[in-house]
């Protein structure tokens, strides 16, 4: 039984005390969550997972695996991205005057069966099903200005299953065989932003549209590279290099198109190392990694840009003797640096993006039996 619990009281700065009253613009005659001055990024998270592992015989066993998780609280924290850019504005802060609200419901099961001995292998079916409800509304202007809040809602049901098998011909020969099945039902429903067709319009404050922009081809190499220097320490570094470009652009949406494909960076790389100390009866390990990606548009325009973007992590884990025990002190994003999951131009005036968090520091204890 895997049992999950999460409260975050707000990471990001609201420096606005609260909302004006209702109803002040035409484009938003309402607040889904009216603005207090309270941090805001709020969020409570729950979920259970109970395993149940059935074995008939020494070549065959069931598992089922069931999942149920509930999450609620504060919108994406938007700011105003210009702002903080020129200085205006602290990092990690935003002065919207709508928190916004976010409620997802979750619920999952995995049927995996497994039976041996089958000719010179073994047969296995994986069935699986999960149906997602969410609602949620974010203040997308990110500012005091109560012009574009949008609330949406999405209701997901899957059903999968895989039938396989994996097993020799002969002493030179081994293979996998299998059939996979995949149905999905979305409903999905906003007040306003899909996909990367996302450009400014001073009557609508943002035009957005999914498209089919054209053909594309995407070319890269990736290199991963791991070495260990003893039965201890080891180290690790990877390198991608991405181009893409189009083949064909459809010729109803080329004034919309810019030379580059959107969030798709020239260079990547990571390094990092691990390195395990014993001390007593138990172990220490310890873990640093900077990864680095090249700045790259957000939108298919081309007219909002990712920064160039750095992460430094690291944690120190402590093990029990027997696993049962794992304390890790960790910290994330060292070097505090700041970014946006998107960058969206506000009728052409300012930018604006839902933040990601910045420096975090934590301690984290698990106990497995």
């Amino acid at each position: 039984m895997v049992v999950y619990y999460d409260d975050d009281s707000g990471y990001y700065k609201n420096t606005n005390p609260q909302a004006a009253s209702p109803a002040p613009h035409p484009l938003q005659p309402f607040y889904a969550n009216a603005a207090d001055g309270s941090n805001v990024g709020a969020l409570e998270t729950k979920m259970f997972r109970p395993t149940l592992v059935y074995i008939p015989n020494d070549t065959s066993d069931i598992t089922l695996i069931v999942e149920h998780g509930e999450t609620s609280g504060d919108g994406a924290a938007w700011s105003n991205v210009t702002a903080q850019r020129g200085g205006a504005l602290p990092d990690f802060s935003t002065m919207s005057d709508e928190t916004g609200y976010t409620n997802i419901e979750w619920t999952q099961g995995t049927l995996e069966v497994n039976v041996g001995e089958v000719g010179n292998g073994a047969l296995t079916n994986i069935m699986g099903t999960r149906r997602v409800k969410a609602d949620s509304a974010a203040d997308i202007d990110g500012t005091d200005l109560p012009i574009f809040a949008a609330p949406g809602n999405t209701d997901q049901k899957q059903f999968s299953n895989e039938l396989r098998w994996a097993g020799s011909f002969s002493d030179r020969w081994e293979a996998t065989l299998g059939l996979y099945y995949f149905k999905q039902d979305i409903g999905y429903r906003e007040a306003r932003y899909q996909r990367e067709l996302n450009v400014p319009d001073p009557d609508v404050i943002v035009l957005q549209g999914t498209i089919n922009a054209g053909d594309v081809t995407i070319t890269g190499v990736e290199v991963d590279f791991v070495a260990l220097i003893s039965d201890s320490f080891s180290i690790n570094a990877s390198y991608g290099w991405q181009d893409g470009e189009y083949d064909s652009v459809n010729a109803a949406f080329a004034g919309f198109l810019g030379s580059e494909l959107p969030r798709l960076a020239p260079t990547n790389y990571n390094v990092g190392f691990s390195w395990d100390i014993p001390v007593g009866s138990g172990m220490f390990n310890v873990i640093v990694n900077h990864s680095f990606r090249e700045s790259h548009p957000y939108d298919d325009a081309n007219q909002q840009h990712f920064d160039d973007q750095r992460r430094t992590n690291a944690s120190l884990n402590w093990f029990s003797s027997d696993d049962a025990w794992n304390v890790s002190l960790y910290g994330k994003n060292l070097e505090d640096e700041a970014n946006w999951g998107n960058l969206t131009s506000i009728a052409g005036l300012w930018v604006a993006g839902p933040m990601k968090k910045g420096r975090v520091l934590g301690l984290e204890i698990n106990y497995r039996r």
